[in-house]
């Protein structure tokens, strides 16, 4: 999108109180670790060498602070892919799914972490099925208003996952960053012309596999009733969310995974 509607901007207004305070909820719960990636000042401890003056009267007895040297080298990207396919205009899963692709762009530009957000679908030519992929937001934003264009997510037609995958996983790649997370968000298993069931859990297996194997860590996101099969399908790599308000301890949990 070239030119940002201006109802994109109302609507946003509408959901941005809800989706900073996720943020901020995602940023304190990994605000340990973080402060010990970049340094500075941890307070708040139970023990420890120093008071910290500012805690004094707290009745918790978290009284302590404590220097933390900031850790070298550490650098970490993020791709979030949306799936687009019409299964996901039913029960609010593309509102949901939108929400949660918010959350994660918003606490990684405040981050300053290097951030894109793709969605997927396909389209019928008559001849043939075509994988369809939609740029919200990129790495490097020409205008600083992908915020905004993440809004006009909508669904459209199937799912194959297995091409969308690799397509967003190789622009993780070509990232310099050492820490490559990318994040799925769907309501089920793929489906598309000759793709389901048993085929397409090999291909997404495969497409797994592939992209670990490189560096990129993949984990698909279930906000729909096929929970199952997606676990079923990632296995560790498995991550539910179907509970927007446990989303922050959530996703916390899976960043802290690779970033302690």
């Amino acid at each position: 999108m070239t030119t940002v509607p201006l109802r994109l901007e109302k609507e946003y207004k509408m959901i941005a109180p809800e989706i900073n305070r996720i943020s901020k909820r995602l940023e304190a719960s990994l605000e340990e670790v973080l402060e010990r990636l970049e340094g500075g000042t941890q307070s708040g401890l139970y023990m420890g060498k120093r008071l910290s003056r500012g805690n004094l009267y707290r009745l918790d007895d978290k009284i302590f602070e404590k220097t933390i040297k900031p850790e070298e080298g550490f650098s970490i990207a993020f791709a979030v892919l949306l799936d687009l396919s019409g299964s996901m205009s039913s029960g609010g899963r593309i509102e949901s799914a939108q929400k949660a692709g918010l959350v994660m762009y918003t606490f990684c530009r405040n981050l300053g972490i290097p951030v894109m957000l793709y969605g997927h679908t396909t389209h019928d030519t008559g001849y043939t099925e075509v994988v369809d992929i939609y740029s919200f937001a990129d790495f490097d934003s020409v205008d600083n208003q992908d915020y905004l264009r993440i809004m006009s997510v909508s669904t459209y037609d199937c799912n194959r996952d297995g091409v969308a995958l690799r397509f967003v996983g190789q622009k993780l790649l070509n990232r310099p960053e050492d820490i490559k997370i990318l994040l799925m968000i769907s309501d089920g298993q793929p489906y598309a012309q000759g793709y389901k069931g048993e085929i397409a859990k090999a291909d997404l297996q495969e497409a797994q596999y592939s992209l670990e194997k490189r560096g990129v860590k993949l984990f698909s996101a279930a906000i729909g009733d096929d929970r199952e099969m997606i676990e079923e399908i990632y296995k560790d790599g498995f991550l539910n969310i179907a509970d927007f308000n446990t989303m922050p301890v959530k996703l916390a949990g899976l960043i802290a995974r690779f970033i302690r």
